[in-house]
């Protein structure tokens, strides 16, 4: 909350990634849950190079990535920030564990392939527009399997059921 007449402002609600980090014999296939070994340090200090967030005020969720494990995440921002902390609580019932990922499996998965690197701002497409409530987010195909290596702006549809909850194949 920024305070415009003395400068600063206030945190009013928080999420810590290091509270939803599990050793990797637990996060693999609990993918609510980011293992702690995906990859090395990528640059120095840099473990996950968070990118880019984005707000849906109206399903109140928030969309971030992650450059160095090339994957978006949701989390719920109806949680108090005790809640969020924790696995429980909001309105998904999750706490601040990750509701939904995309782009690579084999982070949580004994297997799966690597179809996406170095992602960039994930964006909600807003209600009124084409694709609204999709997720868009730049691509840079770094040595991906684009045979031409080009860059992509990329859009998903997360999967809902008809009550607004993620479902999952």
């Amino acid at each position: 909350k920024p305070d415009h007449k003395n400068g600063g402002g206030s945190i009013v609600w928080e999420w810590e990634m290091l509270d939803h980090v599990a050793p990797k014999e637990i996060a693999m296939g609990n993918p609510q849950l980011i293992s702690g070994s995906i990859v090395k340090e990528l640059f120095t200090g840099q473990w996950v190079h968070l990118n880019g967030l984005d707000y849906d005020s109206i399903k109140d969720l928030i969309v971030f990535s992650s450059r160095v494990f090339s994957e978006i995440y949701v989390i719920d921002h109806s949680t108090t920030t005790q809640e969020a902390k924790g696995h429980s609580g909001g309105k998904f019932g999750k706490g601040g564990d990750i509701l939904y990922r995309w782009g690579r499996s084999k982070n949580y998965l004994e297997n799966g392939d690597t179809i996406l690197r170095v992602i960039h701002c994930p964006t909600w497409i807003p209600k009124g527009y084409p694709g609204e409530g999709n997720i868009l987010f730049f691509h840079n195909n770094v040595n991906g399997n684009n045979p031409r290596g080009i860059s992509q702006v990329v859009e998903i549809t997360p999967p809902f059921d008809e009550k607004g909850k993620f479902t999952y194949t």
